[in-house]
């Protein structure tokens, strides 16, 4: 059955999970910061949305935007996934590679307080995983 198409609207504020399959052979090194973060430079340039918070673990990672134009924000999220599995097919030296679940998350953030809340989330995220005690510790990009 196919699936609905996803309504977004404009000026709007958004929190996008996008999950792997299993865990991204990129430990956090600067290296794999510096690929990840041209890669989503490299997505963003085209002004698709407004980037306010980012916190990337190693099975998925929490983006908090806000949408400028509806139709940017799932361009967004595919281009950002493409481009993070040419990268890794390059780095592995394979020719396919099925590495996201299904969509990701794009959740609406309707109110300031529903913002500061999912901010406060992703930001303990990585020490609610004990992955570290803290978000200034966490060797993840943040």
């Amino acid at each position: 059955m196919p699936r609905a198409n996803r309504a977004f609207s404009e000026n709007t504020i958004y929190e996008i999970i996008p999950r792997t399959r299993a865990s991204l052979p990129m430990p956090p090194t600067k290296t794999s910061h510096e690929i990840k973060l041209g890669i989503l430079g490299r997505t963003q340039r085209d002004s698709k949305l407004e980037l306010c918070h980012f916190v990337d673990m190693n099975n998925h990672s929490h983006t908090i935007a806000v949408s400028n134009r509806c139709e940017t924000l799932s361009k967004f999220y595919m281009e950002l996934q493409k481009k993070t599995t040419d990268a890794v097919k390059a780095l592995l030296g394979l020719s396919s590679l099925s590495l996201w679940e299904d969509r990701p998350t794009v959740a609406e953030v309707a109110t300031l307080e529903d913002a500061i809340k999912r901010i406060v989330y992703i930001y303990c995220n990585p020490s609610n995983a004990s992955l570290c005690d803290s978000i200034e510790e966490y060797p993840g990009i943040h």
